[in-house]
């Protein structure tokens, strides 16, 4: 039997939403603040935004390694596995936008892709494997772009300005307070000149791109959303989206595997013929 609809028009998932915020409200407040998530993590811009930082985000150091990949592929297979990996991305943020909509509805705002491995997989996941992965593939993209002239610094840096806010911030304080501001100047000063040394230090960086890429990007980008939508809503195994999933996962965690002996063997080979700081 149908249930009735809510008084006003409003439906059954409005109201638990509603419900839920208010009590997140009231969760919230009794929690110490986290200047990370109050300064960094704050959404307030519009789908102009959004699209900026998507557009800024893909036209990034990895792209360049799109016309080499095509050649060694042909235009047929170069064409079709792009295709592929842009459907399999779709559909796995696609899976992570389900899993963080369930558990918001469940009363678990999650913010960040570490504290959804903490809440989904466990703590250990998250600490341990999600951050580490998210800081290192972020980071080197810092020096890529300090490669590149810094054209993707302002999205990539972001994780790491969310960890340096929590740690010297003080989310009491105005967010452009002088106790704020200052640490804010001299930490990420200190990242973007440690990131410009590592890049004129390491002249074969674009192997280590590869390396840190085989190892970081195709298990969280392909491997963890098909991992968590299973763990959370638990399909059957009779379901078609339960070895969709599966398949996803296993397929990636191979091509990770193969991705890693073939970056770290191709790295080794080069370290051999380069020189630190060598004027190429």
């Amino acid at each position: 039997m149908a249930s009735n609809p809510a008084p006003n028009g409003r439906t059954r998932r409005e109201d638990l939403q509603n419900s839920i915020h208010g009590d997140l409200s009231e969760e919230t407040s009794s929690e110490p603040l986290d200047a990370g998530a109050l300064f960094v993590l704050k959404s307030k811009g519009s789908w102009l935004h959004c699209g900026y930082h998507l557009t800024t985000s893909i036209v990034a150091p990895a792209l360049l390694s799109l016309p080499l990949a095509v050649a060694q592929l042909g235009w047929a297979a170069g064409v079709l596995i792009l295709l592929v990996a842009g459907a399999v991305t779709f559909y796995s943020y696609t899976l992570l936008s389900l899993v963080l909509e369930q558990h918001a509805l469940l009363g678990h705002r999650l913010l960040r892709f570490r504290d959804m491995a903490h809440h989904v997989l466990g703590p250990h996941w998250g600490r341990y494997y999600i951050g580490p992965l998210q800081f290192s593939l972020c980071f080197t993209a810092v020096v890529a772009g300090t490669l590149l002239a810094g054209q993707s610094m302002k999205v990539y840096l972001q994780p790491t300005n969310e960890v340096l806010e929590g740690l010297f911030a003080d989310p009491k304080k105005e967010q452009y307070s002088a106790r704020n501001v200052i640490p804010r100047m001299i930490f990420r000063s200190i990242v973007v000149a440690v990131g410009t040394i590592i890049a004129a230090m390491l002249p074969f960086f674009g192997d280590i791109i590869a390396v840190v890429g085989a190892f970081g990007f195709l298990p969280l980008d392909f491997v963890v959303p098909s991992v968590m939508y299973n763990i959370t809503f638990r399909p059957s195994t009779k379901d078609f989206v339960f070895w969709i999933n599966t398949m996803i996962a296993t397929v990636s965690s191979i091509l990770t595997v193969l991705g890693c002996i073939a970056t770290v063997r191709q790295l080794t080979m080069d370290a051999k013929t380069y020189k630190l700081f060598a004027n190429l």
